[in-house]
């Protein structure tokens, strides 16, 4: 995984009632994946758990499809305004490709 540097400044970057949904998200799979672990712990039968982790999967790739709307219409969408579109377009076309391949 490649981390960018922090941004800061006009750049535009994903609106706040995005981030809050997205952490929101976040929080319940963070909760679901306790769940999975107290699972283990009770002994719980294998295809239960197998459902519970498919249920996870499925919500981080709603977090992925949440940010990408949010992406497109942020960034790339500056991006095409600022004339800088052919950079961004396939910035966003990599990571596309990267978070298919997990889904």
């Amino acid at each position: 995984m490649v981390w960018r540097k922090k941004r800061s400044g006009p750049e535009p970057y994903i609106p706040a009632e995005v981030q809050r949904a997205i952490r929101e998200r976040l929080h319940r799979i963070q909760g679901h994946v306790r769940g999975v672990e107290a699972m283990l712990d009770e002994r719980r039968p294998c295809d239960e758990i197998l459902i519970q982790l498919s249920a996870i999967r499925s919500a981080l790739a709603q977090v992925g499809i949440v940010l990408t709307g949010s992406h497109l219409e942020v960034c790339v969408a500056q991006a095409l305004r600022s004339g800088d579109s052919e950079r961004f377009v396939a910035m966003f076309k990599d990571s596309l490709v990267q978070f298919m391949k997990q889904c």
